[in-house]
């Protein structure tokens, strides 16, 4: 079973994104609501995906705990964001996401953003 670590510190946006990725027949990893959670988490687990919000809580935003599990593991990352300036967005093309999912979304949306990061792998 493939597995997607949720990072968001949005504890109701988390709550919402792990329901509806489990409903797709995902296992679900956190969700951590910042950096060193996320970090810990996939150290331990081995995500396949990591489902990133660009702003979290914590020393290091999104897109540097994203870099950092991703020099460890195999992981594909979708960056999640309700709104980014251009310099961050930047920021995170250059570690080549699979996608960014943008709030806010649908259920429909995930489904279709984790079944092309998945079947690219």
């Amino acid at each position: 079973m493939r597995s997607v670590l949720v990072v968001e510190d949005e504890a109701l946006i988390a709550l919402d994104l792990a329901c509806s990725i489990e409903q797709l027949g995902y296992k679900v990893l956190g969700p951590a609501s910042n950096g060193e959670d996320a970090r810990r988490i996939a150290s331990r687990e081995a995500p396949d995906l990591l489902l990133m919000d660009v702003s979290i809580q914590g020393k290091a935003d999104g897109i540097d705990t994203a870099r950092a599990i991703t020099e460890k593991t195999p992981a594909k990352v979708i960056f999640l964001t309700a709104h980014t300036d251009l310099a961050t967005r930047r920021r995170a093309e250059e570690m080549r996401p699979a996608a960014f999912l943008t709030k806010p979304y649908t259920a429909r949306h995930i489904q279709t953003i984790l079944e092309a990061a998945f079947a690219a792998a």
